[in-house]
């Protein structure tokens, strides 16, 4: 074999494992469908000439990349088509997504949560071991109560993540907010064992005297409306 057939004998067997057509490996190499035939029988590649697409990526590089978009690694599939490298082809996002997907990986509006830094984590850990042992009969005595603000105009800014359904969610699965975002409006509400309660629109930035007020007004009137007794209850 001459220094010229070995070459276009190399460029053919990586191209074959790269999964690439074999029409377009005729134009590239220039070297017709017999010599192709013969390299792929004698390597014993699963290369065939067929009508259809032949799949761009190789497991190795599927598995790598469902594993980095699993980590946050990746943010999203056109972010992981960037780390795939294939001789004289890019990789569209949306083979990347069919990965995904056969993967077992599905895409999820991100969760919104303030920046988890350790001290968050360890308060959230010391929170779990402390209730851990609660009964039913303890939680439905608890009154949740939470704050959700309203855009008055423009997108709320949806982000997206992958994750496999049984998956935790991790940090890389949140859209993290920051205070003082302006633009919109802030409502008050809670939720009791036997349904939602009043809701409150908070028409300035919360401090103690509006807190205060919300408890004295909403939170009575939802305990009442339920015929709770504040004592009994935990909030």
């Amino acid at each position: 074999m001459t220094a010229k057939n070995a070459d276009k004998h190399a460029q053919i067997e990586n191209m074959l494992n790269h999964s690439i057509p074999w029409n377009i490996i005729q134009k590239k190499v220039g070297c017709g469908k017999s010599m192709i035939r013969r390299i792929s029988r004698k390597t014993k590649m699963q290369s065939k000439n067929s009508a259809g697409r032949h799949r761009l990526l190789t497991p190795r590089e599927e598995t790598k990349a469902a594993r980095d978009i699993r980590l946050g690694l990746s943010k999203s599939a056109a972010d992981a088509s960037f780390g795939i490298k294939k001789p004289d082809r890019s990789v569209n996002p949306k083979t990347i997504t069919r990965t995904f997907k056969r993967k077992g990986l599905k895409s999820a509006k991100k969760k919104t949560a303030l920046p988890f830094n350790n001290d968050r984590q360890k308060a959230r850990y010391d929170w779990a071991k402390a209730h851990k042992d609660w009964s039913e009969t303890d939680w439905e005595r608890v009154v949740f109560s939470d704050e959700t603000k309203i855009q008055k105009r423009g997108s709320n800014g949806l982000e997206y993540a992958w994750k496999e359904d049984n998956e935790p969610y991790r940090d890389h699965h949140y859209k993290k907010k920051h205070a003082y975002g302006g633009g919109g409006i802030t409502l008050w509400s809670c939720i009791t064992i036997h349904g939602g309660g009043y809701m409150s629109w908070l028409r300035s930035n919360v401090n103690g005297e509006l807190y205060t007020s919300v408890l004295e007004e909403e939170y009575k009137e939802t305990l009442k409306y339920y015929g709770l007794q504040s004592s009994d209850m935990i909030f």
